[in-house]
């Protein structure tokens, strides 16, 4: 997770609340974003270190590759992935995860039924791998099968990042100002192409992933 987001406020809110329930001492610990995959790993082997009695963890882009051969040498200890499956390995007890697919191919629908089926639209995805990858991919793959008439004509990652993902709608507007749609795959993305969309007066209308205050 994070430390600055309401959704894994409310994680860590619940994580905590069920260990008092329990009699359990929860420690939550996430880097400050969610892009900073070796900090999380280091979190991780610290737990580790601690002596944990069970871990969950919520991969981040950039703990894949390493976090997989942390868990298979620390099998003894039940491991739970939660928001991001962790692809790669069998160690965690189980995984509870949205259906990211699932949810990146209703956005595409309703995006086309909007559209009538047919337009040019774009993407800023929060990350390119575990979640924003597979919102991605459902996006894409459901237009493919269904909207052939639907051109997308740039994914780019905001990396999580407000600024960033900002910086990439702008980028896309500039070099497609006809464009019909953009999609945030997070509600940093999706906040940012609304911010950028209203700024320029742009007729593209923003579909986006994530509920927030803003």
């Amino acid at each position: 997770g994070k430390t600055t987001d309401d959704h894994f406020a409310l994680v860590r809110a619940g994580a905590l609340a069920a260990g008092e329930a329990l009699g359990a001492e929860v420690s939550y610990n996430a880097p400050d974003t969610q892009n900073e995959g070796d900090r999380q790993l280091n979190l991780l082997q610290q737990a580790i270190s601690n002596q944990a009695d069970a871990i969950g963890l919520a991969p981040q882009d950039g703990i894949q590759d390493g976090a997989p051969l942390v868990l298979e040498q620390n099998s003894s200890i039940p491991f739970v992935i939660f928001d991001t499956p962790l692809p790669g390995s069998d160690i965690p007890l189980t995984t509870i995860a949205s259906d990211n697919k699932g949810i990146g191919a209703h956005v595409a629908e309703e995006m086309s039924k909007v559209l009538g089926g047919k337009g040019k639209v774009a993407m800023v995805t929060n990350g390119i791998l575990g979640t924003a990858a597979e919102r991605r991919d459902g996006f894409t793959e459901w237009l493919a099968a269904n909207a052939p008439d639907i051109e997308v004509v740039a994914i780019q990652d905001g990396e999580s990042d407000p600024a960033k993902s900002r910086d990439k709608a702008q980028g896309i507007l500039q070099a497609n100002p006809d464009l019909d749609a953009m999609v945030g795959t997070s509600n940093y993305s999706t906040i940012a192409i609304a911010d950028e969309v209203a700024s320029r007066g742009a007729k593209a209308k923003v579909f986006g992933v994530d509920a927030d205050p803003d």
